[in-house]
């Protein structure tokens, strides 16, 4: 298991294209954490290859050879020089030994303002004897590492045991439960036979009172179809007999509106007779006053208003 924290996005875009293809069971934990890249495994790398160390070389640190790891396998980047920077001190690249692995520890640059070059000295140093360790470490973790995989043997020998136990044991369960199935199963079907005759006598008991029921209800529905039948009959007389009715009255009103309607035209006739015969009066009137006046001599305005006179009381009388 190992766990990966980058601080450039260069190496954590190289680090993510390889990751996908790593071993089934690794968990790979990101995180951004300047400088460099810090990554947990495992698996110990291996062992340290020899390196002479170089004679000091003005402006320049010595960055010495370490294993690295690529997401797959740990990789010998040898050492380098690197052009020093005044006021910062170069800190190796180391692995550490952690409870459940190794931890990769990258190189980075430490602010030292004050004696930057004696400070460089004591780091190599430092790195020297922890490169002892280191070698320590590792035989220590390789003991440990034998030690957990004998631990591993004994437990899966003691672990098929059990599941050999296990299997017997559920084989003799598997027998009994097989007999008491065989047992269950026959008295289950005695049940059944002599459920299914009971429920056979059942269902013949309830069919002959189905049928009894259906008899009856047969006899009701008939007696009720015949009932609404009568019903409907005296209905439809009824309605008969009431259209005949309003059939009558409408013949009665017709009858009634044709008196009316004819009275009402005689009227009208002899209103119209009488008009006729007046006015056939006042145009004979008309011409026998015409006439007179043609034949008698001119008359005073007296004389003209007796004769109105007259006229109005001949009209009045009649």
């Amino acid at each position: 298991m190992f766990g990966i924290r980058v601080a450039s996005p260069l190496l954590l875009a190289c680090y993510l294209l390889a990751a996908p293809t790593a071993q089934a069971g690794v968990n790979v934990d990101v995180h951004i954490a300047l400088p460099g890249v810090r990554v947990d495994v495992f698996d110990p790398p291996p062992p340290m290859r020899y390196e002479r160390f170089p004679s000091p070389r003005r402006g320049y640190v010595w960055r010495p050879g370490f294993w690295e790891w690529d997401g797959y396998q740990h990789v010998w980047i040898p050492g380098v020089w690197l052009r020093e920077r005044p006021g910062f001190v170069w800190i190796p690249e180391r692995w550490i030994f952690i409870d459940d692995g190794w931890r990769f520890e990258p190189g980075r640059w430490d602010h030292h303002p004050n004696g930057w070059r004696e400070a460089q000295w004591r780091e190599q140093r430092r790195w020297e004897e922890e490169r002892n360790h280191w070698e320590r470490d590792r035989e220590r973790w390789e003991r440990e590492r034998e030690y957990r995989e004998q631990e591993r043997d004994r437990w899966q020998r003691e672990h098929r045991e059990r599941e050999r136990d296990h299997e017997r044991a559920q084989m003799d369960r598997q027998r009994q439960e097989m007999d008491r199935n065989a047992r269950e199963r026959n008295e289950r079907e005695q049940r059944e036979q002599q459920t299914r005759e009971q429920d056979r006598r059942r269902q013949e008991a309830e069919r002959q009172d189905q049928d009894r029921r259906r008899q009856a209800e047969e006899r009701e529905r008939g007696q009720r179809e015949q009932q609404q039948r009568q019903e409907s009959q005296r209905r439809e007389q009824e309605r008969q007999q009431q259209e005949q009715q309003r059939q009558e009255s409408q013949r009665r009103d017709q009858e009634r509106q044709r008196q009316e309607s004819e009275q009402r035209n005689r009227e009208r006739d002899r209103m119209q007779q009488e008009a006729q015969r007046r006015d056939q009066d006042r145009q004979a009137q008309e011409r026998a006053q015409q006439d007179r006046r043609r034949q008698d001599p001119p008359r005073s305005d007296g004389d003209h208003r007796d004769d109105d006179n007259r006229g109005r009381d001949h009209r009045r009388d009649r």
